[in-house]
């Protein structure tokens, strides 16, 4: 897929799928600019993926602490998770 985001112009990607017997997962990228806050915190993405099976989906958001890339869900509620 490809993808074209102010600033870093376009962009070619892969997403991922999961298979499990006959259930299934996608993890599809979504941009790698993010201009929004996670739930009700000060937290500012930098990157946002998509977790899916069909009938839900989760945000999943790459934030930089320390120099370090950390993960967090962002379930259907809104509710964050590391």
């Amino acid at each position: 897929m490809t993808r074209n985001e102010q600033g870093l112009g376009e962009y070619s990607l892969q997403g991922l799928k999961i298979s499990v017997g006959d259930q299934s997962a996608s993890v599809v990228p979504i941009a790698r600019r993010v201009v929004e806050h996670l739930g009700d915190t000060d937290i500012r993405s930098s990157g946002r993926a998509d977790i899916t099976n069909g009938l839900q989906t989760y945000g999943l958001y790459r934030v930089r602490e320390n120099g370090q890339d950390v993960w967090y869900v962002v379930n259907d509620d809104g509710k964050l998770t590391p």
